[in-house]
């Protein structure tokens, strides 16, 4: 079986770009779906439906398959009216077609009642003709194709009369009349207007004509008769709009295609109808109309085919591209705002009449999703069919048909079961439970096989459940009154809502964040404008019962009906329904309701607080359609409606949403075209499709984003990856396993054992004599002891789709207790047996492991492979397992020649040979050492062998190695982000790359571990290629391999894509959705931050929103995608010079731990140090941090204050290269500055820095610390081979230099010794010149147009050059060459100065020096300016001065040219002047001119520069620690070519970071720690102690103020009840009571009535009861008495007894006189009485313990007439109850 056909080609892996950035999240959606064909169902052929304003909508559906044809009688149509229509048109009510093979009936059927009559009207003129045909009022009209239109009267009430046939010639009164056009008709059509104010309708036909410039003329069509003659039609036709004719010059180009549609449009609040058109000529050109209004025609374009749906105009252009437009906006109806149709939409212009007819056509319905066995099944009902499709199979299974149509689908879970059970109920009332059943069954489903009827029609139904795995099945029906059915575990309930009124009745779930499953399900109830809570629970029966009622006002008169989903978040606080266009939002703490309007939610799944899904129609509020998530808590706690889209789709007219947790799945319904099946779009993590039960599988194994498991019978089964798909199976021959069990993984390889025992093995083949060995005779070895058996054991793998390859075939002996483990050559084995015994062995020589690709015979029968012992391992580390890690020994390599043991005595790690049991290597203990709170499991759970000669070792901090045991050298590092802040410190418990915990579906946390993933394979393994990457982030579940997991989820790729649109902003998205959103790698390695680079601002917000100013809210994964490209080299690429709001996030990234970001950055490192912002100075400073280990490091004696480190540091090494070996217990603070790689002279962007700092402008940046640590790293570097390869040798050569020029070289021809002291100095300084001439190209050739920058360069160039020149000048002299002596002596001069000015700039490179030096430079170049102004001013006075010089006779003038006045000017403001030679013209002007010069040019000029001076060296002087540093900085930029590449790369460590250390008590604001903590500690105690006494303070007042509040709540509320009291009492009969302790009736009363009775406000009550005490004798209650004297005071009639002293407490007690009496006489009246006690003894005293009765609102028993008073308690105790 092979599904490729549906498989997709992962476009949303494949880089458009070079950042992947092109990779769309619609890409994903399409490939992880599936989209089930409706069309091969039925197939919508054409409609005639045009306008909005029509109610019926008449499609044209062929019926595709071939067994529901046969179901309607072999009809090719869904209605059998249908045969092939030649003509149709629909006319509001009226529904008319011509067939093709009858061209002269006109069929009319009558739409607006339910009757199947079909008017034929005959004798109409030119049948063959006609174009298009209606029913207009009383007329029918008809359009023919030669431009005339015939109108025929008295038609309309014939067919309302639904007369089958109709004869026009027959019929009484019929007039015609022909209306002959001049123009070409395009169309007529009928619409319905609204007049204004009242609004009553009327009709009007609207006639599109052809104009002779192919425009559409749209005009009024009215037809009447004339009253007085009604065989005279009137027909009037006027323009409808202004046409606007084409430009001068246009040729003929006739109209080929035209479309029209009327919309119903709301604006303002009133609806209008508007007519659209589209209109393509013979050239291609289009046209464009709105409102009969030409808008547009389309330049430059050409079409081929145009269209137009509901809501969007459709073109096809000449290279068969597609084009929408949709008309939502008729403001910017133009083609510029069309979109392109995506090729892989499959967009045609057939399709046009599907999306006409799409919100109206239900063909359908409903539909699910459910496994049946190992298919996955769609369900879906139509007429009286239920199509059955399977995904995996990707075919129609079965159409079962049932004797009735269908109602609806439904899930039900049998009893005590948890598959889950399609059913159905049909408009018969019978019910079928358990549909799949009939799958195979091709005959009808009769009623007699039905389960069960149901009582009543349902008025509508919903089925209960929510997204948990194992959620219950209720299906809820209802009457529409009161009667309700459940049906839970396929069976029936009947209940009754019990509600007082009796109408309207409707139902829906209430959906709610996932809680506790017993609590049940919560319903509302809507009846009769009421709302009702009812709960839906299963005990041991289904309990319906009403919660509470849901008393909300509705002021408004917010009414709507049809319900069909509700939601709450917390239903004490609010509920919102959504019909079909609103939603209701039912507010129950203000008790009012609101109403969120043309929200258009046809159907909604709520998940949790964030995450829902909506099927939506657009809007008002939103033009777009489909898929999208509500923002539940904007809209419960502001009624206001906030959409994300998440995929745009079609909707048609079922529009429920439908979601499977068993396949991990929604569904819904794209229009009728398609069900799409897609999986959970707000997870990360998804099952695979058409798994079934993970029991038949024996193992599974990922190879090319291909999962491939294998069953037991030896199917291989294959999976996507990449879209969880199913592929393919393959039945493997020879390959059925069913008679071996499943042994263990052994890495994802699987180790099977037979059923059957072997026979003829025995221990010894197995077990060396030392292990069969016995201590004395008889004694049976623990081996033979033990329990076992001989078993074949195979070892599988599967090597590709089609492959498995078993790879070892074996019979070994199988214990009870026994653990297998085989290396991935196949050539060790290590057995693991109980009581700790571990064996390791090698596969014998002889055997050929690679050609056993099947299931061979049996072990006897052919089986040669055998295993021979090496050793036993004793000293195997069983402190090292972890029962979690299956299928390997972590010790062990994987090739199982090495392992690693813990020898506790030294406390050091050692590696082992497993063969021998000799010791490798010493692990050194700064790279693999125990915590002091950790166990030796718990270290190995961070520890994972790579490969044979490395492995990867995370500390308790989150920093990550891989060391290669060879040299035990760190080769990568990384810090793992959110160590210990996902799971918490599940390494504890779980190998941290093995098996990690089970996450389950916490998306939040998967995601954050991808993160996790992604960079440990970037910058700890080197992952750069796209399909290493993909193997790890698009990969399958640890624990459960049903599932699938990706790096990110469709739900948050699609808001970044809508976000980089502008079509959603940030604020539009909850803080909880950002934080998942931050986690996402898409694609390409790529974050939201790589996404959004483009829009700084979004940015910026985006850390805004997860940062407060001073802490981290949500971490920002800053990472580089698979490019290497982070979100900064990005926003640099796109050249955005605002580089301020490029790195305004340095700020929030200076909140993060070590290796966060700063890898990421360091590209970018070299654009922040030119732009030298102050928040990148601020952020450096945040750089220098600490890890644990250097914490304890806080004691020593600094020696080198820089080294190189990784985060990874090990110990000894960094104490090694900074401390001083002698012990001292000075504190010190080591830190790490966190800029990697960049300080390294080899690093690329080691110039680009160093450049940047040369030509900084400020002196700020050099007074940061990081800057300087970079610098003073790299200075003595730089400065050693500057002094050895410039400053030494230029120093010899300028003395040289010197001595010539002041001893030789004017005696160079004296003598021959001066000639050969001339040719030895010569010849040297030439060899110096040649030699630094060529440095000097060498540095042009290493730091290219830099070297142009900097001053020195030229004069290092000019300074050789000029010597070298003055040397050929004495040369050319020798040889006869005559050298012009003012040439000579400039050169010389020129050059000696030039040397010295070298010479000068050598002290560049000394610190105490270079500032000097600097100043220099920046003295020159701050005056340059006013040097400028300064000539200006000299040019000025010398050029007015030279005028009058020249009105002198020659003898006279005092200057002679310009040149020589300007510089007669520049020595007067220096003094240098001479008054006497002013000449003889204009002597008072030349004196003023004196004047003015000396006062501007020598006092005001000169003092300025000397202040300029003065400022420049103040700043200089200032910061004259900075100005060394900048001046290093630019000699390491430009001399860094002279350090040889060997010392370059061996200097320091590369790609790692600066340690530094620092002696604190050198620091001028170190404070001894013992002390600070001890103040920290006292300011904390201080604090608390303040806390304290206010928070006792305050809690005191708030107490205080909770009783005043309790006590006047208690006031108001006692008020209130007695309020009601007394209207209970006074509405109500009054009523009375006997009481045994008073003789007359007692009525109940209130103190307030006493009082108003009284006119006394004060009247208190004092009860009564309180007089009695029972017998005041004191007579007990069994207490008899016989004496004969005694009194009595009798009542005879009643028996009633009191004693003398009760007589006189108890006076009012009896309703009978008493008679005293002595007891001898009661004996002789009454000879019963034998014995007598007092009935006092029953009268028990009153229990309340007030006195005195205030509370007006109390109830009361009074006796108005004896002013008697009892309590309510008295009265309900001693109450008399009358017969």
């Amino acid at each position: 079986m092979n599904n490729s056909k549906i498989m997709s080609s992962h476009s949303w892996l494949e880089a458009t770009d070079q950042n992947s950035l092109g990779c769309k999240a619609d890409d994903y959606f399409r490939d992880v779906s599936y989209y089930i064909d409706l069309q091969n169902l039925y197939k919508i052929v054409d409609t005639c439906y045009y306008s909005e304003q029509m109610q019926n909508i008449p499609v044209l559906v062929q019926i595709m398959q071939e067994k529901v044809r046969k179901a309607f009688g072999g009809a090719e149509y869904l209605l059998q009216v249908w045969k092939k229509i030649k003509v149709w048109n629909v006319t509001f009510d009226y529904l008319l077609f011509i067939e093709e093979g009858s061209p002269d009936v006109l069929n009319i059927f009558f739409l607006l009642v339910d009757n199947k009559v079909v008017s034929k009207v005959k004798g109409f003129k030119d049948p063959q003709n006609i174009k298009s045909c209606l029913l207009h009022l009383n007329y029918l009209v008809i359009i023919y194709n030669d431009n005339k239109i015939v109108f025929y009267s008295n038609v309309t009430p014939e067919v309302n009369a639904y007369k089958p046939e109709i004869d026009l010639g027959s019929i009484e009164g019929l007039m015609s009349e022909t209306y002959q056009c001049e123009l070409p008709i395009k169309s007529v059509i009928p619409m319905n207007f609204y007049r204004v104010p009242d609004y009553s309708s009327y009709f009007q036909m609207i006639v599109a004509f052809e104009t002779k410039d192919n425009l559409l003329d749209f005009n009024y069509l009215d037809v009447s008769q004339e009253p007085e003659n009604l065989s005279k039609f009137i027909i009037r036709v006027s323009q409808a709009r202004d046409l606007f004719p084409r430009p001068v010059g246009y040729s003929y180009d006739p109209i080929d295609q035209c479309s029209f549609r009327v919309m119903n449009k709301n604006f303002s609040g009133s609806n209008e109808s508007l007519l659209y058109a589209i209109a393509k000529r013979n050239s291609g050109m289009v046209d464009i109309y709105f409102n009969m209004i030409f808008k547009q025609q389309i330049p430059e374009m050409h079409f081929t085919e145009v269209g137009m749906s509901d809501h969007t105009f459709y073109f096809r252009s000449l290279d068969d591209k597609y084009f929408s437009l949709k008309h939502q906006d008729i403001s910017v109806l133009s083609f510029e705002q069309a979109e392109e149709i995506p090729e892989r939409d499959n967009f045609n212009m057939s399709v046009i009449p599907l999306k006409i007819s799409e919100r109206y056509a239900k063909l359908f319905s409903s539909f699910h999703m459910i496994m049946v066995g190992t298919q996955t099944i769609c369900f879906i009902a139509h007429q009286n069919f239920v199509s059955a499709f399977d995904l995996i199979a990707w075919r129609w299974v079965n159409h079962i048909q049932f004797e009735s149509n269908i109602t609806q689908l439904f899930f039900q879970k049998p009893l005590y079961q948890n598959d889950y059970k399609s059913c159905v109920f049909l408009e018969s009332l019978a019910v079928y439970t358990d549909i799949s059943k009939f799958i195979d069954r091709q005959d009808k489903i009769i009623e007699a096989e039905k389960n069960m009827t149901l009582p009543f029609a349902p008025v509508k139904y919903l089925e209960i459940g929510d997204t948990n795995d194992d959620s219950d099945a209720y299906l809820v029906l209802h009457d529409g009154l009161s009667r309700v059915v459940i049906f839970n575990e396929m069976q029936m309930i009947e209940h009754d809502t019990k509600l007082k009124d009796k109408y309207y009745l409707e139902i829906v779930q209430l959906q709610t964040p996932k809680s506790n499953r017993s609590d049940g399900y919560k319903l509302v109830v809507y009846c009769y404008f009421k709302f009702y809570l009812y709960n839906l629970t299963k005990t041991d029966k289904v309990i319906f019962t009403k919660i509470q009622d849901i008393n909300v006002q509705n002021d408004q008169g917010h009414y709507l009906s049809e319900y069909h989903s509700a939601f709450s978040l917390d239903v004490a606080n609010h509920i919102i329904l959504f019909n079909k266009q609103d939603a209701l939002i039912l507010d129950l703490k203000q008790k009012k309701t609101s109403k969120a309007a043309e929200v258009n939610c046809q159907g909604f799944i709520l998940f949790n607080r964030f995450i829902n899904y909506a099927l939506c129609l657009e809007s008002t509020n939103s033009t777009q359609r489909g898929l999208k998530m509500i923002d539940t808590i904007s809209l419960s706690q502001t009624n206001e409606i906030k959409m994300l889209l998440l995929k745009e789709e079609d909707i048609g007219a079922y529009t429920n949403i439908y979601f499977d947790s068993d396949i991990s799945r929604i569904c819904f319904m794209k229009s009728v075209q398609s069900i799409i099946v897609l999986p959970y779009l707000h997870t990360n993590i998804n099952k695979f499709m058409g798994m079934g039960d993970l029991s038949e599988y024996i193992f599974h194994k990922v190879i090319d984003h291909k999962l491939i498991a294998l069953r037991q019978k030896g199917e291989l089964v294959t999976w996507d990856v990449a879209n969880g798909k199913y592929l393919c199976s393959y039945e493997l021959a020879d390959h059925d396993y069913t008679n071996f069990t499943k042994f263990t993984l052994s890495k994802d390889r699987a180790i099977m054992f037979s059923n059957e025992d072997e026979k003829n093995y025995d221990d010894t083949q197995f077990f060396t004599s030392i292990q069969l060995a016995t201590s004395f005779k008889g004694q049976i070895p623990v081996i033979e002891a033990s329990t076992h058996s001989f078993k074949r054991f195979l070892l599988l793998d599967i090597i590709d789709s089609k492959t498995v390859k078993v790879m070892l075939d074996f019979v070994f002996p199988k214990f009870h207790e026994q653990k297998m483990f085989i290396n991935e050559q196949t050539d060790r084995m290590i057995v693991q047996f109980e009581f700790q015994r571990i064996f390791i062995y090698k596969l014998k020589e002889n055997y050929d492991n690679n050609n056993n690709n099947t299931l061979g015979s049996s072990a006897l029968g052919g089986t040669t492979m055998q295993w021979e012992l090496i050793r036993q391992i004793t000293d195997y580390p069983y402190s090292f397992d972890n029962p979690n890690t299956v299928g390997k020994l972590e010790p062990f390599t994987i090739d199982f020649k090495l392992y690693i043991r813990y020898a506790k005595k030294n406390k050091r790690f050692l590696l082992k040979y497993s063969d021998t049991g000799e010791i490798h290597s010493i692990i050194p203990e700064d790279l693999l050492y125990i915590n002091p709170n950790e166990t030796q499991v718990q270290l190995m759970n961070r520890f994972k062998w790579i490969d044979c000669e490395s492995f990867i070792f995370t500390d308790i901090e989150g920093y990550e190695k891989i060391v290669r045991i060879r040299d035990y050298s760190v080769i990568a590092y990384n810090y793992r982000p959110l160590f210990n802040e996902i799971s918490g410190e599940e390494w504890r418990e779980w190998p941290y790359y093995g098996l990690r915990c089970d996450l389950k579906q916490d998306i939040l946390s998967r995601l954050k571990r991808m993160y996790q993933k992604y960079k440990t394979l970037y910058y700890l393994h080197g992952y750069r290629d796209h399909h290493s990457f993909y193997k790890e982030l698009i990969t399958v579940d640890q624990h459960n391999f049903e599932y699938y997991e990706h790096s990110f989820t469709f739900l948050h790729w699609s808001l970044m894509d809508q976000m980089k649109k502008k079509n959603i902003k940030l604020k539009q998205i909850q803080p909880d959705m950002i934080e998942f959103m931050i986690y996402n790698i898409l694609p390409g390695g790529n974050t939201i931050l790589h996404k959004l680079f483009e829009s700084q601002d979004k940015v910026a917000k985006l850390f805004k929103t997860c940062h407060t100013s001073e802490s981290i809210v949500y971490h920002i994964p800053f990472l580089q995608n698979f490019n290497q490209a982070s979100p900064f080299d990005l926003s640099l690429e796109l050249n955005q010079k605002d580089f301020k709001s490029v790195f305004s996030v340095l700020q929030y990234l200076g909140m993060y731990p070590i290796d966060h970001h700063s890898r990421a950055i360091k590209g970018s490192l070299h654009v922040m140090v030119e732009q030298e912002f102050p928040e990148f100075l601020e952020y450096l400073e945040t750089r220098f941090i600490q890890t644990h280990v250097m914490e304890e490091m806080d004691e020593g004696q600094i020696e080198n204050e820089i080294i190189t480190s990784s985060v990874c540091m090990e110990r000894s090494k960094v104490k090694q290269r900074m401390l001083n070996a002698t012990p001292s217990e000075a504190k010190i603070r080591i830190q790490l500055l966190d800029i990697p790689g960049s300080y390294h002279y080899l690093d690329p962007d080691f110039i680009k820095v160093f450049k940047g700092l040369a030509q900084a402008e400020t002196y700020e940046i050099f007074d940061n610390r990081a800057i300087k640590t970079m610098i003073d790293f790299n200075f003595p570097i730089v400065r050693n081979f500057l002094l050895m390869f410039l400053i030494l040798p230029f120093t010899l050569f300028h003395i040289s230099f010197v001595v010539y020029m002041n001893v030789i070289y004017e005696y160079r021809i004296v003598d021959e010794d001066y000639i050969l002291a001339n040719y030895i100095f010569a010849i040297f300084q030439l060899c110096m010149c040649a030699y630094f001439l060529f440095n000097e190209i060498r540095q042009i050739y290493n730091i290219g147009l830099q070297y142009l920058y900097s001053v020195w360069n030229y004069i290092d160039l000019l300074a050789p050059t000029g010597v070298a020149i003055l040397h050929g000048f004495q040369f050319a002299q020798y040889n006869g060459v005559e050298i012009d002596v003012d040439l000579n002596r400039c050169v010389l001069a020129i050059s000696t100065f030039l040397m010295w000015l070298k010479f000068l700039s050598s002290l560049r490179i000394f610190k105490q020096t270079g500032y000097l030096i600097r100043m220099i430079v920046e003295v020159i170049y701050d005056m340059g300016i006013f040097l400028f102004v300064l000539l200006i001013t000299v040019a000025a006075f010398g050029d007015s001065f030279l005028r009058i010089s020249w009105g002198n006779v020659e003898e006279n003038q005092f200057t002679s040219s310009f040149v020589y006045a300007v510089l007669f000017a520049y020595s007067m403001i220096l003094g240098g002047y001479d008054t006497s030679v002013f000449g003889e013209v204009a002597v008072p002007l030349v004196w003023i001119f004196w004047i003015l010069c000396t006062i501007l040019d020598m006092i005001v000029m000169l003092n300025l520069l000397i202040a300029i001076i003065s400022s420049t060296f103040d700043r200089v002087n200032e910061n004259q620690e900075q100005a060394s540093y900048q001046e290093m900085a630019s000699l390491i930029s430009e001399n860094h070519y002279l350090i040889p590449k060997k010392i370059r790369q061996d200097y320091a460590q590369m790609n790692v970071y600066l340690l530094t250390g620092q002696d604190l008590e050198k620091i001028k604001e170190f404070k001894d720690p013992m002390d600070e903590r001890f103040n920290v500690l006292k300011e904390r105690v201080n604090t608390l102690q303040k806390i304290f006494q206010d928070e006792v303070t305050q809690a005191e007042l708030r107490q205080q103020k909770i009783i005043e509040k309790q006590s006047a709540t208690e006031s108001i509320f006692t008020a209130k009840l007695g309020e009601i009291k007394l209207m209970m009492l006074t509405t109500m009969p009054k009523e009375t009571a006997n009481i045994k302790l008073h003789k007359n009736q007692l009525v109940k009363t209130t103190l307030f009535h006493l009082r108003e009775k009284d006119n006394d406000e004060s009247k208190n009550w004092y009860c009564t009861g309180k007089n009695f005490a029972n017998c005041r004798s004191g007579y007990g209650e069994n207490e008899w008495r016989t004496v004969d004297d005694e009194k009595i005071f009798h009542c005879a009639q009643c028996k009633f007894d009191l004693c003398a002293f009760c007589s006189l407490y108890y006076t009012q007690t009896h309703i009978h006189e008493l008679k005293e009496i002595t007891f001898a006489e009661l004996k002789v009246a009454e000879p019963a009485y034998t014995t007598w006690a007092c009935n006092g003894r029953a009268f028990p005293s009153c229990t309340d313990e007030r006195y005195s009765h205030e509370d007006p609102y109390e109830y009361l028993w009074a006796d108005y007439e004896n002013l008697t008073y009892f309590c309510n308690a008295c009265v309900k105790i001693n109450r008399v109850i009358k017969a």
